[in-house]
């Protein structure tokens, strides 16, 4: 997932958005779908948002 905030209106949502993505998807399961792990990448900015990368391991069926 990716997770975006404008520059210069501060870091904090961003991190806490991204914080929780990752803890609830970190070994979480429904019917067939099981997430493996989640894990966070900084993408750094580009024109004029800062990113982070929220990627998700998951194995279906």
């Amino acid at each position: 997932m990716q997770c975006f905030a404008r520059l210069r209106t501060g870091m904090r949502g961003l991190n806490e958005l991204a914080d929780a993505l990752e803890a609830h998807f970190a070994y979480w399961t429904e019917g067939d779908l099981e997430c493996i792990e989640a894990s966070q990448v900084d993408a750094g900015e580009y024109e004029g948002f800062y990113q982070i990368n929220v990627n998700i391991r998951f194995r279906a069926g």
